[in-house]
């Protein structure tokens, strides 16, 4: 393995950790705009979403940067340069790699759901028990927390397919920089 491939590896991996930003903003985004759809354009709820379409924007682009522009990065940092080895020597491949950061990027989002999850319900089944809160959530939190966590066992179950999409986009970059 060269130097100019690891670093394609890492900053895959870097890319694929954003993908968890990315997934993670789109159910807040659909929240806000459903808020806005039914209250109004009041209490800042414009500013929210217009927040999380930058959000999720910024998010998108560093993170397709990161998975399908890598040797730009590489050429631009010059992060192959200086090495004395020509060759690292790991017996580990690209997408078992790419597989392990999925793997690793959905248990991190399941991790952090499954606790925000739980304090959701109990407020939401706290709230309709009292009289005297004067704005119920309802059950939105908790929607948008089972989207989240739906979203952490997806990328689980699919590494595979998810890993290919990596391999074949990376593999039609490279024919098209050799035309």
């Amino acid at each position: 393995m060269t130097p100019r491939s690891l670093f394609n590896i890492i900053l895959k991996v870097l890319g694929i950790f954003f993908i968890k930003d990315v997934v993670t903003t789109v159910p807040q985004l659909i929240s806000t705009a459903v808020y806005l759809l039914e209250f109004g354009t009041g209490n800042g709820s414009l500013r929210s979403l217009i927040y999380a379409v930058l959000q999720l924007a910024i998010f998108t682009y560093v993170s397709y940067f990161l998975i399908f522009n890598t040797h730009k990065l590489i050429d631009l940092f010059k992060l192959d340069k200086g090495f004395e080895e020509d060759q690292f020597t790991f017996q580990i491949d690209a997408s078992s790699v790419y597989r392990i950061a999925i793997i690793v990027t959905g248990a991190f989002i399941l991790v952090n759901e499954i606790p925000e999850f739980c304090r959701f319900l109990f407020n939401s089944f706290e709230e309709g028990s009292r009289d005297y809160i004067r704005e119920k959530t309802g059950i939105s939190r908790v929607v948008v927390s089972v989207v989240k966590m739906l979203i952490g066992l997806l990328l689980i179950g699919e590494r595979n397919r998810i890993a290919d999409f990596f391999e074949r986009k990376q593999t039609n970059s490279k024919e098209d920089e050799i035309e």
